[in-house]
């Protein structure tokens, strides 16, 4: 299902998790990624999901990797 990022984001910041910028977008490629639908999903499902979207995997390996 397609939802708007506008959407996802008044969604995130009701539910206590702001979010704005990139970390959106990619915090809306990993729902799309689940064809999430915002309307069904619980709000802890959604921001478990929505969490991934702070990591940056350029900047979040080890040094030795």
């Amino acid at each position: 299902m397609r939802f708007s990022t506008e959407a996802l984001s008044a969604r995130l910041a009701r539910a206590g998790m702001p979010m704005a910028g990139d970390t959106l977008a990619r915090a809306a490629d990993l729902l799309h990624a689940h064809d999430a639908d915002l309307e069904r999903w619980t709000d802890l499902y959604l921001m478990t999901v929505c969490v991934a979207a702070y990591r940056r995997p350029e900047s979040d390996l080890p040094a030795w990797v």
